[in-house]
Formats: C-alpha cells, sequence, structure tokens
C-alpha cells in the first residue's frame, strides 16, 4: 500500500487520481495535506504550490512530483527524487499532441527516472487514447502514469489500462 499526500485544495483532483490509480491496480492511501508534515511517505505531490506557504519544514518522501504550472514562488525544501510535471517543455513529465474533444494525448518521460527496486526509468513517449475534462484530470493522468513507472508498470500495460478505460465510458 503506497502512501500519498496531496497539495491541493482541487476535489476533483484527488478523485481523478484516485480512480486512476484504483484502474492501474496501485493500491494506495491519499492523504489530503495535513496541518503538520512528519515522516516519510512513499509520494508528495504539489499539484498546487500555493498551499506550501504554511510548510516551513522540509517535506520527506521517497519522490516528491511537483506541477511547474501552478507552483507559483513557493519554496520547497524536500529530501528525495524530484520529478518535475506540466504542459512545459522543460519538465520531467509534459504531454503533446492533446486532442481533448478526440480523446488522446502523449505522454512524455522527458529524463530518465530512477524507479522502485533500483529500476532506471529510460525517457519514452507513451500514447494515450483517453478522454480528459479539464487540466486537473490531464494533470492527474500525468501523476498517475509516472507512479505506474515509478512502480514497475510497462508503458504497453498502461495504454492498455486507459485504453480499456476509454472504450468503458458511456456514450
Amino acid at each position: 500500500m503506497r502512501n500519498i499526500v496531496v497539495f491541493d485544495n482541487n476535489r476533483e483532483f484527488k478523485t481523478y487520481l484516485k480512480n486512476q490509480l484504483e484502474l492501474i491496480n496501485i493500491e494506495c492511501v491519499i492523504n489530503e495535506c495535513p496541518k503538520k508534515f512528519y515522516g516519510s511517505c512513499d509520494y508528495v505531490i504539489v499539484n498546487n504550490g500555493e498551499y506550501l506557504d504554511g510548510y516551513k519544514e522540509n517535506l520527506s518522501g521517497k519522490y516528491l512530483l511537483i506541477n511547474m504550472d501552478m507552483l507559483g514562488d513557493s519554496i520547497i525544501n524536500f529530501n528525495g527524487n524530484v520529478v518535475t510535471y506540466g504542459l512545459g517543455n522543460r519538465n520531467t513529465v509534459t504531454v503533446s499532441s492533446m486532442e481533448k474533444g478526440n480523446g488522446s494525448f502523449v505522454y512524455c518521460l522527458q529524463r530518465a527516472l530512477a524507479g522502485n527496486n533500483l529500476l532506471v526509468i529510460q525517457p519514452e513517449e507513451i500514447p494515450i487514447k483517453t478522454y480528459f475534462k479539464d487540466n486537473y484530470e490531464l494533470y492527474s493522468f500525468m501523476v498517475t502514469i509516472t507512479i505506474a513507472l515509478i512502480e514497475g508498470i510497462n508503458s504497453d500495460s498502461i495504454r492498455k489500462y486507459f485504453n480499456l478505460r476509454i472504450n468503458n465510458l458511456p456514450k
């Protein structure tokens, strides 16, 4: 069971994230950003940086995933592996070829990542055929796919999970 802490007050983002992680069979507990952050967790997700203003101490976890599109002027002290994501081309994870109406995008891992069990995840592009309602859902896909790769799920399996999702949505 993976322990995840999310910094963002958008309930839809957390719901999207929870549903997507369940779809790809990653068992987890998603915690709201606590008043005080003690100990370490598997993943710290900063989807909106304005919620870090009250945190003066270090955050600690195996991985920190930071949405650079919504970081603002936040300063983060973190112990662990940092993965940036967003729509900018300088992020570790980004997307291209977004077609909201057609239900597809290409997930792009721009740099190698250290995965669990001493895996090295090489840069790659993964075409995903699934609908997304808004940027929050697109950001949650970026996070979910990154976590799946870190957890050792291969890109073919990820693609199948989300392609299956699009075929099972109500018409």
